[in-house]
């Protein structure tokens, strides 16, 4: 690809050069859940739906401020 317009220089060419890749990094799980929900809805919205890598998603529960699992963590396993 000849060169292209600025916001590209935030992508990289996947391994055969056959699509664009770009990994996101966020701090909250809030955060992520509203870009991947935008997201979605602009593919939608285009018709043209970008492949997600979600092979895996570990979930780790724990309640922060005991340091430890409380029973919160555990219903919100049993859910």
């Amino acid at each position: 690809m000849a060169e292209g317009p600025s916001f590209l220089s935030s992508w990289e060419r996947n391994e055969d050069a056959t699509a664009l890749e770009k990994t996101y990094t966020f701090t909250s799980c809030k955060e992520a859940l509203h870009h991947l929900n935008t997201k979605g809805t602009l593919a939608e919205e285009a018709g043209h739906h970008p492949d997600l890598n979600y092979t895996y998603l570990t979930v780790n529960l724990s309640t922060h401020a005991i340091g430890g699992l409380s029973q919160n963590d555990l219903v919100l396993a049993e859910r």
